[in-house]
């Protein structure tokens, strides 16, 4: 669910960063924490580092709303652990 959401999802994000430019993300560096070497090499652009914390986090939010309970810790940790571990994100 939460692979198909995303992937929809950056129909929406993306137009929106694009028109923000990319001096909007001048705080999101490389080298500040934001993501690991892996996730920059991956997301190469601050904005495209945005477009995936936002898609996420719309996930999460969406999640909240649709699932409760134990599913929904085992959805939240399951989602934070593979941002983190698998795409190198903070």
């Amino acid at each position: 669910m939460g692979s198909v959401f995303t992937e929809m999802d950056h129909n929406f994000i993306n137009p929106l960063t694009a028109r923000l430019g990319p001096d909007a993300f001048g705080f999101m560096t490389s080298d500040n924490g934001w993501a690991s070497p892996q996730a920059w090499a991956s997301y190469p652009t601050a904005e495209l580092v945005v477009n995936e914390y936002m898609t996420w986090a719309a996930y999460l939010m969406f999640a909240r709303d649709r699932i409760s309970g134990d599913d929904l810790v085992r959805t939240e940790s399951r989602t934070i652990r593979f941002m983190e571990q698998q795409r190198g994100f903070s």
